[in-house]
């Protein structure tokens, strides 16, 4: 039968004292999870961090749209005024 083997953790006494006292798997596992703690909170921290910028993001959409529709509206103005101009010009002959 095929003997496996799990590689030391060298650093595991000094960097994780929990590990003390437990195999080589037991002492990788518990490494793994302590990871896996430090993604959980960065990733609740991101998501406030989302939280807290929505209405930011919210209110400058807002105000490129109304940005934006006063540049229609200039335009439209500048075509609605050329139109009259030119039936101005037209009607004038």
């Amino acid at each position: 039968m095929p003997r496996f083997v799990v590689p030391r953790l060298a650093g595991c006494w000094r960097k994780f004292p929990s590990c003390r006292g437990k195999g080589p798997l037991d002492q990788g596992l518990e490494v793994i999870a302590e990871g896996l703690d430090t993604l959980k909170n960065m990733a609740h921290d991101m998501n406030e961090e989302l939280d807290r910028q929505v209405p930011l993001m919210d209110e400058i959409d807002t105000k490129l749209l109304s940005r934006r529709n006063f540049c229609i509206d200039i335009v439209l103005l500048i075509i609605i005024l050329g139109i009259a101009a030119y039936l101005y010009n037209v009607l004038k002959k």
